[in-house]
C-alpha cells in the first residue's frame, strides 16, 4: 500500500535510519512491485473485501468420528468448517486473481476445517469483557481435512486448554488446518500472500465474527506454530501486517527480511534447537539480521534457543512460562496489557490502519563466569536468556569467592528474580549472594541466600553488573536457571 503522505518527524526519522539510501518505506515499496509490469493488476489485499481480508464464508459442522470426538471431550474442543463463497467473476477481483490460477495450475482453496475452544462464562465478567485469540498453526504432518492427524502433537492443546492456563490467560484458541497443497502456506509472490494465507486469514476473520460471547479482542490475536506452521505464522504476520499483536513461531527459519513492513514490524519471539539448525544449514545470520530490522522499525524480536538436537524445540517452548507471560501482554494499541482490558476495535479496522506500539527489545546481557560453562549447552549465557528450560552449569564444584555475572549494555534498575538449580535436579546452591556494579569495578551487596531456588531483591539506581557469587566454605556446583529484571 503506497504512503502517500508524511509528517516531518516521521520523515525525517525514516531518512537517518535508512539503509543503502532509501527509507524503511521506501525500501517496502520497492519490494513489494518487484517484478511488476505495466499490465500486471493492482494487489488483491487493495481492494475491500478480497481474499484474504474477510471474503465472505460461512461456519458449519464438521461431522464428528468417534476417535476424534474422545479427543474433542478430552480437551472441550470444538470442531467446524469454514466454508468460503466462490471467488467472484466481477472484473476487479478476478484479474488480481489471475496470477494464482494461473501460474500454480489448482483451483484456489475455498474451505479450512478447524478445531476452536472458548472460554467458559465466568459471571459478568466475561461478557463484557473481549478476550483475546491465540492461533495456533500445526506442522506439515497434521495438515489436510482429517482433523484427528491434528492431534499428533496434543502439548498445546493440554497447556492451553487446561484450567490454570485459562484461569491466567481466558482466551479463544483457534486450529485451523490448512488444504494439503504443499508450498502454497509459504509460496505466493513477492507482492501478494498465497492461495492459503488468504484462506487462512479469511478463517480467522470469520471465526472473530461468529465469535458473540464474548467478543474476540481484536486488538489481541497472537500466533504461534510448529516447523511448516511456524512458516505460516511468519507469513501471516508479514503479510497481513498490524493485525497480530504477539507471534511465536517454532523450529522454522525467517523468511525475506524485505517483507517486513515499514511501521507495523511486529512482536517476535523465535525459538529453534541449535543442533536442529546446525544439522539443516539453516542461517543463524539471517535470523539475526531479520531481527536487527525489525527492532529498528520499532519492534521486538526475542529469540530463545535450545542446546537440543533434534527438530522438536516446541515441547519446551511452549511449557515456558515467560512466553506466555510475554504474549498475553502485547496489544495493539499503544500501552501493554495492564489490569483493565482494552476495547476491542471492529473488525473493518483490521486493514492496518492501527499502528501497533513501538516496543523496544528487553535488553539481554552478556553472561560471563569465573568457571565457565560444562559444555556449550550450560555456558553462562544460559542463565539469562529468558528461558527456565536452559541453565549455567559450573563445570566443576565452585569455591567461596567464584562468580557468574551479567553485563547490561545499559543500565537496569527494578525487581530482579533469580532462580537456581539444575533442571532435572533439587540441587540448589547452598550459600551465596547478590552483588550489582554501575562499572564492574566497584559492587554493593544486595542480598545473600542460602538454600534458596527463589531469590528475590531489588535494584536501585544505575546498574549494569549483577553477580551472583558463592560464599560456601564447602565447594560444589553452581547451576543458575535464569535471571530476570522487571
Amino acid at each position: 500500500m503506497k504512503v502517500k503522505t508524511y509528517s516531518f518527524l516521521l520523515f525525517f526519522f525514516w531518512e537517518t535510519f535508512s539503509l543503502h539510501g532509501q527509507s524503511f518505506v521506501e525500501q517496502y515499496e520497492a519490494y513489494m512491485v518487484k517484478s511488476q509490469s505495466n499490465a500486471t493488476p493492482k494487489l488483491a489485499e487493495s481492494y475491500p473485501g478480497a481474499p484474504g481480508h474477510g471474503y465472505p464464508g460461512k461456519i458449519q459442522p464438521y461431522t464428528d468420528s468417534s476417535e476424534l470426538a474422545v479427543h474433542l471431550a478430552k480437551y472441550n474442543l470444538t470442531a467446524s468448517w469454514f466454508v468460503r463463497e466462490p471467488i467472484g467473476t466481477n472484473l476487479t477481483e478476478s484479474t488480481a486473481l489471475r496470477y494464482y490460477t494461473e501460474s500454480e495450475n489448482e483451483p484456489y482453496p475455498d474451505r479450512i476445517a478447524f478445531l476452536h475452544y472458548a472460554p467458559e462464562a465466568q459471571g459478568s465478567r466475561i461478557q463484557k469483557a473481549p478476550m483475546p485469540l491465540l492461533v495456533y498453526i500445526s506442522g506439515c504432518g497434521e495438515v489436510g481435512e482429517d482433523l484427528i492427524t491434528q492431534f499428533r502433537h496434543q502439548t498445546l492443546f493440554s497447556i492451553v486448554t487446561s484450567k490454570a492456563f485459562q484461569k491466567k490467560y481466558p482466551c479463544y484458541f483457534l486450529v485451523p488446518s490448512p488444504p494439503k497443497c504443499e508450498g502454497t502456506l509459504m509460496g505466493g509472490m513477492h507482492h501478494r500472500p498465497s492461495l492459503v494465507q488468504n484462506l487462512l486469514n479469511d478463517t480467522i476473520l470469520a471465526f472473530m465474527r461468529e465469535m458473540k460471547d464474548p467478543l474476540v479482542d481484536t486488538n489481541r490475536l497472537y500466533a504461534t506454530g510448529l516447523s511448516y506452521g511456524g512458516g505460516g505464522v511468519y507469513y501471516l504476520g508479514m503479510r497481513f501486517p498490524g493485525q497480530f499483536a504477539a507471534l511465536a513461531p517454532v523450529a522454522v527459519g525467517t523468511v525475506n527480511e524485505n517483507l517486513i513492513h515499514p511501521l507495523k514490524p511486529g512482536n517476535w519471539w523465535h525459538f529453534y534447537n541449535e543442533g536442529d539448525y546446525a544439522k539443516h544449514g539453516v542461517s543463524v545470520e539471517r535470523l539475526r539480521s531479520f531481527q536487527s530490522r525489525v527492532i529498528e522499525r520499532g519492534g521486538e524480536f526475542r529469540i530463545g534457543t535450545y542446546p537440543d538436537q533434534g527438530h522438536n524445540a516446541w515441547e519446551k517452548a511452549w511449557k515456558e512460562d515467560a512466553v506466555w507471560e510475554w504474549m498475553f501482554s502485547k496489544s495493539l494499541l499503544k500501552q501493554e496489557v495492564g489490569g483493565q482490558v482494552p476495547e476491542a476495535r471492529k473488525l473493518s479496522d483490521l486493514s492496518g490502519k492501527t499502528k501497533p506500539s513501538v516496543l523496544s527489545s528487553v535488553p539481554v546481557p552478556t553472561c560471563s563466569a569465573s568457571v565457565p560453562g560444562r559444555d556449550d549447552g550450560t555456558g553462562p549465557e544460559r542463565g539469562a536468556d529468558g528461558l527456565k528450560a536452559t541453565f549455567y552449569l559450573s563445570e566443576r564444584p565452585v569455591s567461596k569467592g567464584d562468580w557468574w555475572q551479567a553485563e547490561y549494555a545499559a543500565p537496569v534498575t527494578g525487581n530482579g528474580t533469580l532462580t537456581l538449580g539444575q533442571l532435572k535436579s533439587k540441587d540448589i546452591h547452598s550459600k551465596g549472594r547478590i552483588e550489582t556494579s554501575y562499572n564492574g569495578t566497584v559492587w554493593s551487596s544486595v542480598v545473600s541466600f542460602s538454600k534458596s531456588e527463589s531469590v528475590t531483591f531489588r535494584i536501585s539506581g544505575k546498574v549494569r553488573f549483577v553477580r551472583v557469587v558463592s560464599t560456601t566454605t564447602v565447594p560444589e556446583l553452581l547451576a543458575v536457571k535464569e535471571l530476570i529484571i522487571d
